[in-house]
């Protein structure tokens, strides 16, 4: 990702903010740092630019498929594995229309 260790919540907060902001359907947003979340590794193997087009895609369709008065809450979570590596998981919920039974079958298909 990066090996300036403040840039890397730096780079979560803004990718959803860029979105966030950019709401018209007056929706209720909330980004939750988790309190584990220190975020502070010097070496974090990924592509920043990768890792930021797939939030901002992500909050993008909680928008869009929101609907208006609705609400999307992004939480980050950090859990250190072992002294080499650490998984960072975030997780979007909204109260959205969801995706059918047909599609989570095949959601992690590549394309």
């Amino acid at each position: 990702m990066t090996n300036e260790y403040y840039k890397q919540k730096d780079l979560v907060k803004e990718s959803l903010s860029i979105v966030s902001t950019a709401t018209a359907k007056d929706n209720e947003i909330e980004v939750v740092l988790d309190d584990e979340c220190k975020f502070e590794y010097r070496h974090l193997i990924g592509c920043s630019l990768h890792f930021r087009q797939v939030l901002i895609n992500i909050a993008s369709n909680a928008i869009k498929y929101n609907k208006p008065g609705g609400y999307i809450k992004h939480t980050i979570r950090e859990k250190v594995i072992d002294s080499s590596t650490v998984e960072i998981t975030v997780t979007t919920k909204d109260s959205g229309i969801g995706m059918s039974p047909e599609f989570l079958k095949k959601v992690f298909e590549p394309f």
